[in-house]
C-alpha cells in the first residue's frame, strides 16, 4: 500500500481584521502552523497584498474565494490569483465543465492548485431542499447530499482539477477517491473540523480530526476552535490539533 502524506492543518482567518489576522498568523506560525485560509471577507478587506504578505512570511495560503461566473471571467480571476502566490484556490463545481476547464487552464505553468467546491458544510435542511427543488428536483424526492457531492466532484475530476472541498461525511465512504482523477494524489480539503466537545456554530456537516483522517482528508480546515477557543490559548489549541493529526498519521500510515 502506498504511504500517505501527513494531512495539513489549515487555520481559517475568516473573521479577523487584517491587523488581527497578522497577529494571529505570527502567533500560530511560531507554534508550528504552516497553512492559513484567506476567505472572502478578509480578502475583500485586505486584497491580494495580504496574500503576498503571508507568502513573504513563509506561509502556505488557501485562498477560499469560491469563484462562480462565466468561464472567461473565472479564468481571468484565476490568473490574477496566480500572481498572489496563493497555493490553493476554490471554484464552485456547479459552475459547470466549461468554467472548470477554463479555470484549470489558467493555472498552467504555476504552482496554484484549484479545488472544486462541492456542497457547502453550512448547507443542509430546508435550504438544501429548496435549492435542489429550484434546480428541478421534485418535492419529497430531493437527492441525498452525498449523491450531489459525488456528481459535482466528478465534474472537478473530469475537468482536470487536482482536488475538491467537501465535508467529512461526504468523503467517508471512499467514492470520491475512486473518481477518475487526472492527478496522482488528489487533494481532499475538509472544512468544519471540530473536536467532539466544540460547538458546531453555523456548520451543518462537521467532523473530528480522527474522522477526517480516517476518511482520507489531505487538508483539515479549523476556525473558531483555534482562533477563539473556549478554554485553551490559541497556541495550545493549535498544538493540540497538530498533535492529533500527527498521532493519526502514525496510526493510519502503519495500518
Amino acid at each position: 500500500m502506498q504511504k500517505r502524506d501527513m494531512a495539513q492543518l489549515i487555520i481559517a482567518l475568516d473573521q479577523s481584521s487584517q491587523e488581527q489576522a497578522r497577529a494571529l498568523v505570527d502567533e500560530l506560525t511560531a507554534a508550528g502552523v504552516r497553512w492559513f485560509k484567506v476567505g472572502l471577507e478578509l480578502y475583500t478587506q485586505s486584497g491580494p497584498a495580504f496574500v503576498r504578505h503571508l507568502k513573504d512570511q513563509g506561509a502556505s495560503v488557501f485562498l477560499d474565494l469560491k469563484l462562480y461566473d462565466i468561464p472567461n471571467t473565472v479564468a481571468g480571476a484565476v490568473k490574477a490569483a496566480v500572481q498572489t502566490g496563493a497555493d490553493l484556490l476554490t471554484v464552485h463545481c456547479s459552475g459547470g465543465p466549461a468554467m472548470l476547464e477554463a479555470a484549470q487552464k489558467s493555472t498552467l505553468g504555476s504552482n496554484l492548485k484549484l479545488l472544486g467546491v462541492t456542497v457547502l458544510t453550512s448547507f443542509g435542511g430546508q435550504d438544501y431542499e429548496s435549492v435542489c427543488e429550484a434546480w428541478g428536483a421534485r418535492p419529497n424526492a430531493v437527492p441525498p447530499r452525498n449523491a450531489v457531492a459525488i456528481s459535482l466532484a466528478r465534474l472537478a475530476a473530469e475537468s482536470g482539477l487536482p482536488g475538491i472541498v467537501c465535508s467529512v461525511s461526504d468523503l467517508h465512504d471512499g467514492q470520491l477517491q475512486r473518481l477518475s482523477w487526472k492527478v496522482h494524489r488528489p487533494l481532499f480539503v475538509t472544512p468544519g473540523i471540530r473536536e467532539s466537545a466544540d460547538a458546531a456554530n453555523d456548520q451543518k456537516s462537521i467532523g473530528t480530526v480522527d474522522q477526517a483522517l480516517a476518511a482520507g482528508a489531505t487538508h483539515l480546515v479549523v476556525g473558531r476552535p483555534i482562533t477563539a477557543p473556549a478554554s485553551d490559548s490559541r497556541v495550545e489549541a493549535a498544538q493540540k490539533f497538530l498533535r492529533t493529526i500527527k498521532e493519526g498519521y502514525v496510526v493510519t500510515s502503519h495500518s
